[in-house]
C-alpha cells in the first residue's frame, strides 16, 4: 500500500497537456499540442523523485495529440485535460468527453489496489470533486494529488501497460 507524499504548488496558470513538463523541469517534449497556448507555470515545491517520475510519463508516454498508447501515458494525460478544462475554461466545455476522462482515472486508480485506506480516501474525495463541474476547481492541489496517484501507479507498472482507445 502506497501514502501520500508531499504536495507540490504549480502557478496559477497550471501546467496543461503541452506545458506540464514546463511545471516539473525542462521536458523536451516534441511539440505536444498546447490546449492553453502554451503558457508555462513554475513549481515550488514537488518531491524531485515524483517530478521526475512525471516528466519521464509525460515525455515517454504521453503522445502530442489524441489518446496515448499506454495507461502510465493515458492517466497522465486525463489529468493534465481535466486541469485545463477546469482551471483555463471554466468546465464551460465539459461534456461525455471529460466524463470518460475521469470515470478512467476513477476505473485505473481506485481499483488499482495500490493504496491505503487514507490515501484511497483522499483520491476519490479529488475525484469526486472534480466531477462536480458545475464548480470548477481553479485549485492545482487535487489536481497535484492525483498526479501523485498517477505516479505511484507507474511506479507500480514500469513496463507500458497497453491502453485501448475508446
Amino acid at each position: 500500500m502506497l501514502g501520500l507524499p508531499g504536495t507540490w504548488q504549480a502557478g496559477r496558470s497550471g501546467p496543461t497537456a503541452a506545458n506540464y513538463g514546463s511545471a516539473i523541469g525542462s521536458l523536451d517534449h516534441p511539440g505536444a499540442e498546447s490546449p492553453a497556448g502554451g503558457i508555462g507555470c513554475t513549481v515550488t515545491c514537488m518531491d524531485p523523485q515524483y517530478a521526475a517520475d512525471a516528466r519521464h510519463i509525460w515525455k515517454t508516454y504521453v503522445p502530442r495529440r489524441g489518446q496515448a498508447d499506454t495507461v502510465q501515458g493515458e492517466l497522465l494525460r486525463a489529468v493534465e485535460k481535466l486541469r485545463d478544462e477546469a482551471q483555463r475554461n471554466g468546465n464551460v466545455n465539459w461534456g461525455e468527453h471529460f466524463e470518460q476522462l475521469l470515470a478512467y482515472l476513477c476505473e485505473k486508480l481506485t481499483a488499482s489496489g495500490l493504496f491505503d485506506a487514507e490515501t484511497l480516501k483522499e483520491l476519490s474525495a479529488d475525484l469526486d470533486r472534480l466531477a462536480d463541474f458545475e464548480r470548477p476547481l481553479t485549485d492545482d492541489e487535487p489536481f497535484d494529488r492525483i498526479t501523485y496517484r498517477v505516479v505511484d501507479w507507474y511506479r507500480a507498472h514500469p513496463e507500458p501497460v497497453p491502453h485501448e482507445h475508446v
